[in-house]
């Protein structure tokens, strides 16, 4: 917030850009003083960048999280349904494929027996 008490807003190339600047870090120790001279060039708080980086990582798969964008989970059922639709072309290939090969003869009658009854003698 600045001292209007107004939260300014950043453009998204603004955010973007500063984001990309601290992934760039891998050290902890770096990235936090990245984050505070990022932070204080862009003119947002250390706060601010640190809840930006968070949900870029968890928007890339890197940090755990229920954020998921909805261009990726899209995508991501997208995928799922043309896979299924793929697995269902097989599943009817493979049965024409068996009703075709099996022959529909009747077939013998069972030896007596065979379903639990006994055969009577002659």
């Amino acid at each position: 917030m600045s001292e209007s008490g107004i939260t300014p807003i950043f453009r998204p190339e603004i955010c973007e850009w500063a984001v990309r600047i601290v992934l760039l870090e891998s050290d902890p120790i770096v990235r936090r003083a990245t984050i505070v001279a990022v932070a204080e060039k862009v003119g947002c708080s250390r706060q601010t960048l640190q809840r930006w980086v968070r949900k870029a990582e968890k928007a890339g798969g890197v940090r755990p999280g229920l954020f998921t964008t909805p261009e990726r989970r899209l995508a991501e059922l997208e995928a799922e349904v043309a896979a299924l639709k793929r697995a269902n072309t097989l599943l009817h290939q493979q049965i024409k494929s068996w009703s075709a090969n099996r022959s529909y003869e009747a077939a013998p009658d069972p030896p007596p027996g065979a379903n639990g009854t006994v055969a009577e003698p002659d």
